[in-house]
């Protein structure tokens, strides 16, 4: 009969999937696929069904992965449906599976939010970036945002703080505070959480006494193989002020330096 195909042989594999064979070509047919047709052996078949279980089968294999993503509770909505569109362009297929995920309960973006947000201030990041992603990148609702409570905000700040301390251990006391802050901000904190920890920064005096005169040092060497004494000593003390020293304590350096 023209348009139509015979099936000659219906075979089930390990994974109880259909292979339907018909003249040359075969195809392998999901469970739940092959339900929705009345298949058997001398049956003949038309292209139009060939094509819709073509297409049922891709469906299928899309639901498959976007299952796969959403079972690992690492990605909202927004990102599944995402990836759905990079591997179909078929929008009636992604927003089909998008909603049979939420129907089984699989996707969920409140409880996704709260273990986002829970997790990335065991993380020590502040409320303010935690929220920027989860609006921006990850497509949450601004219904379930403003559902969110944060609390330990300055403790989350703390434990951040004393975490990247060391790595400004070299800076003036100034400019060591004046990178924490920045850190803190970037980090997600509000301005009164910052101050409200900063303090808590330790000073070691003999320390930065011993890096200022090195950075004195080395500045005055510097500007000496270009300018002569006084124009050296005057580029070393900008140099050393934009760092965060205090003028007291570079003049001190310097005149050591020079009576040395």
């Amino acid at each position: 009969m023209t348009g139509k195909r015979e099936i000659v042989e219906i075979k089930f594999n390990k994974k109880g999937q259909a292979v339907v064979q018909f003249g040359a070509e075969s195809l392998t047919i999901p469970p739940n696929v092959f339900t929705n047709y009345y298949l058997f052996e001398g049956k003949e078949i038309s292209e139009d069904d060939i094509k819709k279980i073509k297409k049922e089968i891709q469906n299928e294999t899309l639901y498959k992965y976007g299952l796969r993503l959403a079972c690992k509770m690492s990605y909202s909505t927004k990102e599944v449906k995402e990836k759905l569109i990079a591997k179909s362009d078929d929008k009636f297929a992604y927003k089909s599976i998008i909603a049979r995920l939420k129907d089984a309960g699989f996707l969920d973006d409140e409880s996704y939010a709260i273990e986002y947000k829970e997790e990335k201030e065991k993380a020590c990041y502040g409320k303010n970036r935690i929220l920027d992603t989860l609006r921006y990148e990850k497509g949450i609702s601004d219904s379930i945002i403003q559902t969110l409570k944060f609390k330990d905000e300055e403790e989350h700040a703390s434990k951040f703080l004393h975490s990247i301390e060391k790595k400004y251990s070299r800076e003036s006391y100034s400019e060591k505070k004046r990178k924490v802050h920045d850190a803190l901000l970037r980090r997600g904190f509000d301005e009164h959480v910052i101050y409200s920890v900063l303090d808590e920064l330790t000073r070691d005096r003999g320390e930065e006494t011993k890096n200022l005169e090195k950075l004195a040092t080395t500045a005055l060497k510097k500007y000496k193989a270009k300018y002569n004494e006084r124009e050296a000593r005057q580029k070393a003390f900008e140099s050393l002020l934009r760092k965060g020293y205090s003028v007291k304590d570079i003049n001190e350096a310097l005149e050591d330096l020079e009576n040395d």
